[in-house]
């Protein structure tokens, strides 16, 4: 008797794509070529398949076969079956070779802003497949929880955890202050000093300020009148006179250039901070994510070398004169 409503396993799916090879190449023998195997394991396969649908769906004898009524019928929707099995791989097998769906990207608000956004806009004209859902937060997120594709995430050393992290360059911190607060206050000339200044900290990021001048580091547990818990709140804070500040290049080169602040005790950085891109894992990734995953290895180490060298020259010519 018939079995009611058979699952399609995989065993099932192969009985199927043989009967219809054999009914399309009218013989056994011309199927079990076309499929690697004997005329008698296909006929077998076939046989099992009538048996488990009750039902003759050939008729054989030693020159060919051809359908009966229910044959005729069955091959129709084993045809719809394959079809669809085939459109389905295609589809699957594309999206790992081919940038297209989603791409939720998540980062820190003052960093995203000066450097992703600009990649992001770069990918979406190399991709226009993909649509890309943009984040910021000063944590890092729960990158499996919140179904995120790509976080860039800060840190000296990554924590243990089940994320996998790419290191895609690296960072110092830089002290600055405008002009008119260091004239009104002094210019400190050692790290300790600052202990006596108002200092803008960035919480969640830094606590206490670690400074290093390549041979002494230096943890100072510096205190002032504002905390913010994004580049962007402090950079205000220090444009408005309220202190000395420790940020990143990239939310101070545009004041320094213009002269609204002016670095503070240059040659004490911090140490060098990684910049990371976390993942959740290394398999099975979709075409749009390797895509931007190697869009940031390929741009983001050369825009912060290039933060860096602008620092670095501005550090050079500030001492000159």
């Amino acid at each position: 008797m018939p079995t009611s409503s058979p699952r399609l396993n995989s065993g099932l799916l192969h009985a199927i794509r043989l009967f219809v090879r054999v009914v399309d190449a009218r013989s056994f023998t011309a199927a079990a070529l076309q499929s690697d195997l004997t005329p008698a394991q296909v006929s077998r396969m076939v046989g099992e398949l009538e048996q488990r649908l009750g039902t003759k769906l050939l008729h054989r004898n030693s020159r060919h076969v051809s359908l009966t009524g229910p044959g005729e019928r069955y091959l129709l929707k084993c045809r719809s079956i394959l079809d669809l099995v085939d459109e389905a791989e295609n589809e699957a097998r594309d999206a790992a070779t081919r940038p297209a769906g989603t791409l939720k990207v998540s980062c820190m608000s003052g960093f995203g802003r000066y450097h992703l956004l600009p990649l992001l806009m770069d990918y979406l004209q190399r991709y226009p497949d993909v649509k890309v859902e943009f984040s910021t937060r000063q944590n890092a997120p729960d990158v499996l929880a919140e179904g995120i594709d790509s976080s860039v995430y800060f840190a000296q050393e990554l924590p243990h955890s089940t994320l996998v992290g790419r290191r895609v360059g690296g960072m110092r911190g830089i002290l600055c202050a405008r002009p008119d607060f260091l004239a009104r206050h002094g210019t400190p000339s050692h790290p300790e000093d600052l202990m006596t200044y108002s200092c803008l900290k960035l919480v969640n990021i830094t606590r206490d300020w670690q400074l290093t001048d390549g041979d002494s580091t230096i943890t100072l547990p510096v205190s002032g009148p504002f905390k913010g818990d994004s580049t962007d709140a402090v950079l205000s804070a220090v444009l408005n006179g309220l202190g000395i500040a420790l940020l990143p290049p990239w939310a101070i080169i545009d004041s320094l250039n213009c002269g609204q602040l002016v670095p503070v005790l240059p040659q004490w950085r911090t140490p060098e901070i990684g910049v990371y891109s976390l993942i959740s894992s290394r398999r099975y990734l979709p075409a749009q994510t390797r895509a931007w995953i190697d869009l940031i290895a390929e741009k983001l180490p050369v825009a912060l070398g290039r933060d860096e060298l602008a620092i670095m020259r501005f550090i050079a010519t500030s001492t000159e004169v």
